[in-house]
């Protein structure tokens, strides 16, 4: 077993999973930011089609 191997993959894998928490953490903030200006149905539906939290994370799953 290569341990150093081994290391490098799940330090490797902890670096994607921490670029998935700051995009999501982004993420977050401009929808916050977004649902300040919903005022009507159509801008609520609007702001779900355009507020995708987890499109292309590649780690987090929110939603089932």
């Amino acid at each position: 077993m290569d341990i150093e191997k081994l290391k490098q993959e799940y330090l490797n894998t902890l670096s994607e999973l921490q670029n998935d928490i700051l995009v999501l953490q982004s993420r977050i903030k401009k929808a916050k930011n977004k649902l300040e200006g919903v005022k009507t149905e159509e801008d609520i539906e609007k702001f779900r089609r355009e507020s995708d939290l987890e499109d292309e994370l590649k780690y987090i799953c929110l939603f089932d």
